[in-house]
């Protein structure tokens, strides 16, 4: 029907795994799903030789959909038998012919058929190089594929402890080559499920198991050969509320997979804005789906039974309501009031002439943990130095090494230096400083609950200035350092 249909489509079209991969990441998988997908329609609609047509322009793609070809030769044999077979056939070698042409006119199909089919198996020689699949349940996924298993050279051995190889018939079960037999039997099980219902959703759910066992068993997978999964199974998650609830789980964690590669932290702030953006929204409809008078709404719901009649309001019920409203205006205004106060304290300080090290680029920064914080500390928030904070500076975390060109016209190096406040009591730092690579100013081991140390180095001629941050023995456990007033002058 057309709602589920479009059900379907949603539920690919607005899943973060399709978004991230294709439209965040920039992969091509979406494409030779399309094709796939396209595929799949025209079986369904006896159009043999166009669906042979569009697998083949998948496969010209992405050798990968391969994994989808036996559902669509068994259903043309199911349907039509040979001459089904034969037009779906004839439709994928004219597609082919007319894509690969160019190649071969220019002389390049030789190398074009052996750099995207011949050499493909074997390409990444590992287990799982990023898949979530069975073979990390081995704890080595990055095993080479084509060694054969502890198990099977015993066997192999048969209590021996030097045998010949080629004479061992059972070396042949290579990681590789079981998965591959494994990957077999599991797409026979498939279509042998498919072969008693095969009908347009099953054929659809029987699709997605394809695209998934292709993606957990064979080796050699990577994190995204799954993405074809979640376009087919969408069409059968919309018949049965059990399957949506399934296919929610399963985007979840093919999405967590495709962090194996593209970190979600490097999303952060967009997965941050749309989960605010989705609880405002919510808000909003509460509340005025809450405002809106529905008394002459129509219930979907046969037979059901009146409303319940609302009681009186009490009177606290009233000023409460009255109350958070007032509170949320206040804070309003508190917001605007302290922005405003933000802009004119910032104000002031870029007025100051003094050139402080926060606000020029070093030509070295590295440290243990985070990142250099440029008038805040490491974790954030204000550098505080016993019970002062300070609004300029820099936070770093041991062992740091931040390395700065000296600007002209500068006599002196300003700074105070401590274990930040938000350091716990092992934080533990020494702290020197360099000029043009000559030590001239080292600090004892510091905690958070010493004294800051001022330092005061006059630096007239030198080119370059060095501020280091090293561990104690005890580690560099919460070895927050902050360079507070760091400045130039």
């Amino acid at each position: 029907g057309a709602r589920k249909a479009l059900g379907a489509a949603a539920l690919y079209y607005l899943n973060p795994l399709s978004i991230y991969n294709s439209a965040y990441w920039g992969q091509v998988d979406a494409i030779h799903t399309a094709f796939v997908l396209l595929g799949i329609v025209f079986v369904s609609r006896s159009r043999w030789g166009l669906a042979g047509g569009a697998v083949a322009l998948a496969m010209l793609q992405k050798f990968q959909s391969i994994a989808f070809v036996p559902l669509l030769l068994f259903d043309a044999y199911y349907h039509r038998r040979w001459r089904g077979v034969g037009v779906m056939l004839i439709g994928a070698t004219v597609m082919a012919a007319w894509v690969l042409l160019p190649f071969a006119m220019s002389g390049s199909l030789d190398d074009v058929l052996y750099r995207a089919y011949v050499n493909v198996v074997g390409q990444y020689q590992s287990l799982t190089p990023s898949a979530y699949n069975v073979w990390q349940l081995t704890g080595t996924p990055l095993w080479n594929d084509s060694v054969v298993p502890q198990p099977v050279a015993l066997a192999a051995a048969a209590g021996r402890l030097t045998f010949p190889a080629d004479a061992a018939p059972l070396l042949w079960f290579s990681w590789r080559n079981i998965s591959l037999v494994a990957y077999s039997l599991c797409v026979a099980l498939i279509l042998s499920i498919y072969s008693y219902r095969p009908r347009a959703v099953t054929r659809a759910g029987a699709a997605g198991l394809l695209g998934l066992a292709f993606f957990l068993i064979p080796t050699e997978m990577h994190e995204r050969y799954a993405h074809p999964a979640i376009a087919f199974l969408a069409l059968w998650a919309v018949t049965g509320a059990w399957k949506e609830r399934a296919y929610y789980l399963l985007s979840v964690l093919l999405l967590l997979n495709l962090t194996a590669i593209l970190r979600v932290d490097q999303i952060a702030m967009h997965i941050a804005a749309s989960l605010v953006l989705l609880f405002v929204a919510l808000l909003v409809w509460a509340a005025i789906s809450n405002g809106l008078n529905d008394a002459g709404a129509v219930t979907e719901i046969p037979h059901a039974p009146p409303d319940e009649p609302m009681p009186p309001v009490s009177a606290l019920v009233t000023w409460f309501r009255r109350g958070t409203y007032l509170s949320l205006v206040a804070a309003c205004v508190g917001v605007v009031a302290v922005g405003y106060a933000c802009k004119e304290s910032h104000a002031t300080l870029s007025r100051d002439d003094t050139v402080y090290v926060s606000g020029l680029r070093p030509v070295v920064s590295r440290q243990g943990w985070g990142e250099l914080g440029r008038d805040r500390a490491v974790l954030g928030g204000p550098i505080r130095l016993g019970d002062t904070a300070y609004m300029r500076g820099l936070g770093t975390h041991a062992p740091s090494q931040l390395t700065y060109d000296i600007p002209e016209g500068i006599e002196a190096f300003n700074a105070i230096v401590g274990v930040d406040w938000a350091a716990d009591e092992k934080g533990s730092v020494v702290a020197s400083v360099e000029l043009d690579g000559r030590k001239v100013f080292e600090t004892g081991v510091l905690t958070r609950g010493d004294e800051p140390v001022s330092v005061g180095i006059p630096i007239s001629g030198a080119r370059r200035i060095t501020l280091r941050g090293g561990p104690s023995a005890d580690g560099v456990t919460a070895d927050h350092l902050s360079w507070a007033l760091a400045r130039f002058e």
